[in-house]
């Protein structure tokens, strides 16, 4: 793919033509008037202007110049509290200090909000220096403009991705995961090397937040590629990663009525569909979850995985209540379909006629059995008086029925008691 060919969800970059140099103040005080509104936005950006040493910065000052909405308004100032108290005096509803280290502030308006964090360093061009990418390295602001003292506007006119600083990669390993989600968000090539980046100085929410952001991304192969090469995707993720099978599957459930209900269903965890692609079942949810990924995308994304590739009918835990976990199957038994659309749609077909039906490609679904025991029972055993996992509980009960793991009352309640231990 060459360079400038758009990408899927790549940003359009019209707003580059000409003189990289010329960005008008005008574009940065609309753009921050559709994050706070008008009246707020005046105030917040006289603000500003009042201030020794204070600027806009970061991603919102490279979307707007990209034309891009964000909604991530940040200052650097060189007195963050001092600022912030301007900022309540001029009609800030509320303030939260985030970072005590950093005094980074989150000031609320009646329809956005602005974080105030401090400079890093001394100066805002040290700051800009601090960063991680040049193309992130910029500021703008109402007395001063746009400032650009690391050419972070040529590299979005190239599409190239450089560090604002030779020491960033070591400063801060997770920004080797940033590189290529920004690769894929802005449709740009790197031009740096991020191999032995020492991601096991990172703390796992955090990688795990920027692996998230690159696996909903519908580009994703290219990061997973890119970081694969780099020797980095493997020490975030369990096992023999399935590249091949996450690339083909990407392509196979663009589209198709059937699968769109299925990913509707999917849309909270989405994430746990790409990841059921990408990784092996084999203890994959204990795996996910030691890497501190949330127990329910842990749990999806190892229905989806177990799914990729299956042959006869071994989907029928899964359409227990297909809201729950089906979809998650489906998606992973149509990642090696050869037309997964109409493969989904003949269990989808048969989950809407009565139990047991078989579907229009002749595939058997299993009839779904009344469970061995109530809520009422499970209660009584268990001495507990109610709560939102009983239902789990029973989807969960009748599922170790249909796979012959629980065969009558007295496997039932032994099952329960494992379950809960």
């Amino acid at each position: 793919m060459e360079l400038h060919e758009q990408r899927p969800g790549a940003p359009r970059l019209a707003a580059l033509s000409g003189s990289p140099t010329t960005i008008p103040d005008e574009r940065f005080e609309r753009a921050a008037a559709g994050v706070l509104g008008p009246a707020a936005a005046r105030r917040v950006l006289e603000v500003v202007a009042r201030a020794d040493t204070a600027a806009f910065v970061g991603g919102w000052v490279r979307d707007v110049v990209l034309g891009r909405e964000s909604d991530d308004l940040d200052v650097a100032a060189a007195d963050p509290d001092g600022l912030v108290d301007s900022l309540m005096a001029a009609g800030g509803r509320n303030r939260v200090l985030l970072d005590p280290v950093r005094r980074t502030w989150r000031v609320t308006f009646g329809r956005g909000w602005v974080d105030v964090t401090g400079l890093r360093g001394e100066t805002l061009n040290e700051d800009m220096t601090a960063r991680d990418l040049r193309c992130n390295a910029m500021a703008w602001s109402p007395r001063g403009g746009l400032q650009d003292p690391l050419e972070g506007l040529a590299d979005l006119q190239s599409r190239t991705l450089r560090l604002a600083s030779p020491d960033a990669l070591r400063e801060d390993p997770l920004r080797a995961l940033r590189v290529w989600r920004f690769a894929i968000q802005l449709d740009a090539t790197p031009a740096v090397d991020v191999t032995g980046a020492e991601l096991g100085r990172v703390a796992a929410e955090r990688t795990r937040s920027e692996l998230h952001k690159i696996l909903v991304h519908p580009d994703a192969a290219r990061a997973l590629d890119g970081l694969q090469a780099a020797g980095l995707l493997t020490s975030l993720l369990p096992g023999t990663l399935r590249l091949d099978v996450h690339r083909r599957a990407v392509v196979a459930t663009a589209h198709g009525p059937a699968l769109a209900r299925c990913w509707a269903e999917a849309e909270r965890k989405r994430v746990a569909v790409p990841l059921g692609w990408l990784c092996p079942p084999d203890d994959l949810e204990p795996a996910l979850l030691a890497r501190r990924w949330p127990k329910q995308v842990a749990r999806s994304a190892a229905a989806t995985s177990r799914e990729v590739g299956a042959e006869g009918d071994t989907i029928g835990r899964d359409l227990v209540r297909w809201k729950r976990q089906a979809a998650f199957a489906l998606l992973g038994r149509a990642a090696g379909a050869t037309d997964p659309d109409a493969l989904v749609a003949s269990y989808l077909a048969a989950l809407d006629t009565a139990p047991g039906a078989r579907n229009p490609r002749g595939l058997p679904v299993p009839p779904v059995p009344a469970a061995l025991l109530n809520a009422d029972a499970i209660r009584e055993h268990l001495g507990l008086k109610g709560g939102p996992g009983l239902g789990t509980t029973l989807e969960a009960l009748v599922a170790a029925q249909i796979d012959g793991e629980v065969k009558d009352r007295a496997g039932a309640l032994a099952w329960i008691d494992r379950r809960q231990g």
